[in-house]
């Protein structure tokens, strides 16, 4: 129990410095609801944390359906990364000097 918490912790800090530091300074985009959040944060300027969640909802809720096991551990690292996400501040990395 504690290593998969701590693999969702760190794996959704690294998520947060992955798109806070290098995708969101450099204008790049990935795929998926992340990707989705990012093209709402770039034009309408929405925080991409909040809409990776709500965008995620239609997930949870196929989770909820299909495997109610998959549910929490997919709801508890939505949450997670969402909120780590809208935290991270990161300096954006380049390898420019």
């Amino acid at each position: 129990m504690f290593a998969r918490i701590a693999a969702m912790i760190i794996g959704s800090g690294l998520i947060g410095i992955g798109v806070n530091g290098f995708l969101v300074p450099h204008h790049l985009l990935d795929g998926g609801i992340i990707g989705l959040a990012l093209i709402l944060h770039y034009y309408f300027d929405f925080q991409t944390g909040l809409w990776s969640a709500l965008l995620s909802i239609p997930l949870i809720l196929y989770a909820w359906v299909k495997d109610r096991g998959q549910f929490h551990g997919s709801i508890y690292g939505m949450i997670v990364t969402a909120v780590v996400n809208a935290k991270i501040k990161v300096d954006h990395f380049s390898a420019i000097r």
